[in-house]
């Protein structure tokens, strides 16, 4: 391929202009077994892009930190891409589970594959083990096919921009049998049982909360978040305007928007037996 225009210095590679109208540019990432300059090719529609990303392979390599794509493993790329990608776009309740699923399931099986080495095969040994692998909560029985579908979710996601980074050519997981959820059937109590429910919890402190969620049909998120401002008495509403959400860990809790958060939604209060 033809290449032309001009050269940048000052320690910032090489970028050139090509024929197609875009950039390309070369930065020395290290050395070679036999002690010659490893380079790699940066590609961008600007030559203020190209210059950029050398810059960011530039400050990485000069801290010691800088990872060939190459030599890249599963456990490095999804460490990123949990912090650059994931958590700037999810919830921090859904980053905290996507954490989770990370460090406990996808780490130990898959991280120490070479990211340009993943095959379909690996990632279907993969959820094909996960069906008989324990729970992480400690309750008996194995792993939920739902968790198996939100593991595949992120894998997905995460091989998805290592694509777009051109860090990989395809995605591996479009290759697999994507898990399928198993369906089970709901037990909700009968009329006779949640009276008999709200009897026996009359005497305990939260015994209001059971009855307003019961009323209400709140998450229990939402339930913990309200406020006394939130309670309308006139029109027997509730105003669900923020959500009480644990994050990081058990002692760690924070206060975000709703799912529905485009506005506060009101919730009519239904009338409960008085027992």
């Amino acid at each position: 391929m033809r290449w032309y225009g001009r050269r940048r210095g000052n320690n910032e590679g090489s970028i050139y202009k090509r024929k197609d109208g875009t950039y390309s540019g070369q930065v020395t990432i290290g050395r070679n077994s036999d002690g010659k300059p490893k380079r790699k090719t940066i590609y961008g529609k600007t030559r203020k892009e190209v210059s950029g990303k050398i810059a960011e392979i530039l400050t990485e390599v000069n801290k010691g930190m800088f990872i060939d794509p190459s030599n890249m493993l599963i456990k490095d790329w999804i460490k990123i891409w949990s912090e650059q990608y994931s958590k700037k776009k999810n919830r921090p309740s859904t980053w905290r589970g996507y954490e989770t699923f990370i460090r406990n399931r996808i780490i130990p099986k898959l991280g120490e594959i070479r990211l340009s080495k993943l095959e379909p095969y690996h990632i279907q040994q993969f959820y094909n083990e996960l069906k008989t692998e324990p729970r992480l909560d400690g309750k008996e029985g194995t792993i939920s096919s739902s968790s198996i579908i939100k593991i595949h979710a992120i894998l997905h996601k995460c091989l998805m921009d290592a694509r777009r980074n051109k860090l990989i050519s395809w995605n591996p997981s479009d290759e697999t049998d994507r898990p399928h959820k198993e369906i089970q059937e709901t037990k909700i109590l009968s009329n006779d049982q949640m009276d008999i429910f709200l009897e026996e919890i009359k005497k305990y402190r939260f015994y209001a909360g059971y009855l307003l969620s019961i009323g209400s049909g709140l998450r229990p998120g939402e339930a913990l978040a309200l406020k006394w401002s939130n309670l309308n008495l006139k029109d027997k509403t509730i105003s669900i305007e923020e959500t009480l959400t644990r994050v990081l860990n058990d002692e760690q809790y924070l206060m975000q928007l709703p799912k529905q958060k485009l506005s506060p939604r009101k919730q009519k209060l239904k009338k409960v037996k008085e027992h």
